[in-house]
């Protein structure tokens, strides 16, 4: 069975109360995009005429940031930091695909090599959750402050880890011609790389050459996920780390055993830069930690 995630986050259905900021949960009236759609009707809603109605600090308390920016567009734009945006979209349920609980939903939809699939599903619940534990217990489940008390809606998230996993393979891998040779580059968020950075002596005979790398290798194997690779050309060792989408590889060359420095080079750009020895860690939890964005 496919695992997914499911986190269900309680608000004031009008307010917001403290979680405005986060949740920017839209009225029932609303899609979880920020556009109007039909809906069932029910004391949940709170339609376009009435939030206008309200006007300055009321309506952006209720919509929680100005109309069109909603929770589903800022998670998508999150999304967009690890995947292509060109391959996300937001798409609202229509009326007659809302489930009996659900007052709004949207799904986060990928562009698969099959079509436009879900990757994610938001729903807003409404207060149903509540009020059935509620009628079923004979407990009230309400919010009381000083002056209120209302029954919190309920944000559900949903995501499948298995569409998750296959959307980030999909929008990585990569194929190319570099120097008249076909690449394959899986170019995935440096952060969800399985390995981050390759060590590689350039002769793997060189003794002198294995033992600095050696040593590297033990050096960073603490601190991230780290391969060390001795084997075969330097040219194909690359491209192996280059297919299973290492962000960077450490090259121990002559130069290394002379000055201290190896080489660095990056996956995506191919770019190479020399560095120092005892500078290596704090390079790579620099780059770990720069942004970064997914091919166009």
């Amino acid at each position: 069975m496919p695992l997914r995630r499911r986190l269900r986050l309680s608000t004031d259905p009008v307010a917001g109360g403290q979680q405005d900021a986060v949740l920017q949960l839209r009225p029932a009236a609303l899609d979880l995009a920020g556009q109007p759609v039909g809906g069932k009707a029910g004391k949940q809603r709170v339609g376009d005429d009435e939030i206008e109605r309200l006007g300055g600090e009321a309506r952006e308390r209720i919509l929680g940031v100005p109309r069109g920016d909603g929770f589903m567009t800022v998670h998508r734009e999150r999304l967009a930091d690890q995947l292509r945006e060109s391959h996300l979209r937001v798409r609202a349920h229509g009326p007659e695909e809302l489930s009996h609980y659900s007052s709004a939903t949207s799904d986060i939809e990928y562009l698969y090599p099959i079509g436009w699939q879900e990757l994610e599903g938001v729903a807003n619940r409404g207060d149903y959750d509540l009020r059935q534990h509620a009628e079923a217990s004979g407990t009230k489940l309400e919010w009381v402050g000083h002056d209120e008390r209302y029954v919190p809606y309920v944000i559900e998230p949903a995501i499948s880890v298995v569409r998750s996993t296959l959307a980030f393979l999909c929008d990585a891998y990569d194929e190319e011609v570099v120097a008249d040779r076909p690449r394959t580059v899986l170019r995935l968020h440096p952060r969800l790389a399985p390995v981050k950075v390759a060590i590689l002596p350039l002769i793997g005979r060189d003794s002198a050459m294995v033992e600095k790398a050696r040593a590297l290798y033990t050096e960073l194997r603490q601190i991230m996920s780290t391969e060390y690779d001795d084997a075969a050309a330097i040219g194909k060792r690359y491209r192996r780390q280059d297919e299973i989408g290492t962000p960077w590889a450490l090259t121990i060359d002559e130069q290394t055993l002379d000055d201290g420095t190896v080489t660095i080079r990056d996956r995506d750009s191919l770019a190479q830069q020399r560095i120092t020895l005892e500078s290596a860690q704090a390079v790579l939890e620099a780059k770990l930690a720069e942004p970064w964005q997914p091919r166009d």
